[in-house]
């Protein structure tokens, strides 16, 4: 894809959708609102990678089981519908991964072929009138991507290879333009989270100085890149950081704690979700859910007093369960708070997490209902009124543990199978698809090739 200038004239296309009909269920401070599969071509499934501060608008990708590894990226909200948005039409694929506050703005990459046969990939912004920008000049290097963005999306960061061929990092803001961020080494960094102000950035470097595996990093505007303390004491560590809050002086994320654990397709690092305070100084271990042997924390609010990740059992396997972090309550599950409420989630399985707002009361997903044996993806969003979030409780015993559903376990287990190929399939945790799919992939994404 040879792009002749900065800026791909086009507009929002709409596709072929089904209509979405939201259900919402509230009770006992909770509302529960199922928003389903969103819409989009026939045959086609959609992933998502990032919310909009006031969770009226997703971002993702779609992709389309008759073409492997031909994503596109959409754009939905109640108003306006799915729509997929803005390419030329020689792209191969193309991925949003970030949305500003009121859903006008997103931020991504949209990759094809060249004309000398070389495949590449461009950091876009899809700003609010439907155009693709490209903000990575080619002059500065190729395979570039957005991967966060502050809340007005008047800034935003990603990755790129520069021209000698090394990993590198970039910010992009709206009045300066494009900027090449100094890296930790030559490791292949990426960005997971921005905050509102855009002066504070988290994510992951893969391979620091030569040693296998990631270190959780924080950038800031006065600072540059720091890694971040880790749980365990061994050299080889796969840390993550997934979220930051407006101050930048505390992260949340994922930790390794050097320890092995034993799963049925085999040995995984034993993981906790974690909350480095202090602007990186301290590293804090969230624990786990009741049941539980591994975490990560995957979103945290604005004043950093809220953290949402997701719980699971190596030994269980299957999806890892939502919950939710306060100080005063501790490590709470968002099935067991519903059910307290009185709210039934019936086949649902609340997993897959996508985004929280910046308060902490609303946290959208993406799950799947374990009658379904295609497995097909279905949109959640919880929310939690202000008051029933302060004074949330901790666990009495046997609050948070898991309960066993009625499910065929046939039916269950192809259905995890299927949804489980079906991001990589589509390359995802190749491509950056975001937060949800990499805590589900439970692996380092890699740079573009």
């Amino acid at each position: 894809m040879q792009l002749r200038s900065s800026v791909v004239a086009a507009v929002l296309a709409a596709s072929a959708m089904s209509a979405v009909h939201a259900q919402t269920v509230s009770a006992g401070g909770y509302s529960l609102t199922v928003l389903g599969e969103l819409g989009g071509p026939r045959g086609s499934q959609n992933y998502g990678s990032a919310v909009s501060a006031d969770g009226k608008t997703i971002v993702g990708f779609n992709s389309t089981w008759t073409i492997p590894g031909h994503s596109f990226a959409f754009s939905w909200s109640p108003a306006a519908g799915w729509q997929r948005l803005a390419a030329p039409a020689n792209a191969e694929d193309s991925y949003a991964q970030t949305v500003s506050a009121d859903g006008r703005i997103v931020g991504g990459s949209i990759g094809a072929t060249q004309a000398d046969n070389n495949f590449d990939r461009w950091a876009v912004r899809w700003s609010g009138d439907g155009r693709a920008q490209m903000i990575v000049p080619q002059a500065a290097g190729r395979a570039s991507r957005v991967e966060v963005g502050n809340r007005d999306g008047s800034r935003m960061a990603g990755h790129f290879f520069s021209t000698d061929g090394r990993n590198a990092m970039f910010l992009w803001d709206v009045r300066s333009g494009f900027a090449s961020l100094t890296p930790t080494g030559d490791s292949a960094g990426q960005f997971l989270a921005m905050n509102q102000a855009g002066n504070a950035a988290a994510g992951f470097a893969g391979n620091v100085d030569g040693v296998y595996g990631t270190r959780a990093f924080l950038w800031t505007e006065n600072d540059g890149v720091r890694l971040l303390p880790t749980l365990g004491t061994k050299e080889t560590v796969l840390d993550i950081a997934y979220g930051v809050s407006d101050d930048g002086r505390t992260i949340v994320g994922t930790s390794d704690t050097g320890r092995m654990l034993t799963a049925p397709y085999g040995p995984i690092p034993e993981s906790r979700a974690v909350r480095w305070t202090d602007g990186g100084d301290a590293v804090q271990s969230l624990g786990v859910l009741d049941g539980d042997d591994y975490s990560s924390a995957t979103s945290i609010s604005a004043d950093g007093r809220v953290v949402i990740g997701e719980s699971g059992n190596s030994q269980r396997g299957g999806p890892s369960r939502v919950y939710i972090w306060t100080q005063q309550s501790g490590m709470r599950s968002l099935d067991a708070l519903l059910a307290a409420a009185g709210i039934s989630v019936g086949t649902l399985n609340l997993t897959g997490l996508i985004g929280a707002s910046p308060d902490g009361q609303t946290i959208t997903g993406q799950g799947y209902r374990e009658d379904d044996p295609d497995g097909k993806t279905q949109f959640w969003q919880v929310h939690i009124d202000a008051a029933t979030l302060r004074s949330l409780p901790p666990a009495s015993p046997g609050a948070d543990t898991l309960r066993v559903r009625t499910s065929q376990p046939k039916l269950a287990s192809l259905r995890l199978s299927s949804k489980q190929r079906a991001p990589l399939r589509g390359n995802a945790c190749g491509t950056g698809a975001g937060r949800a799919w990499l805590v589900q992939c439970r692996m380092p994404m890699q740079a573009a090739h």
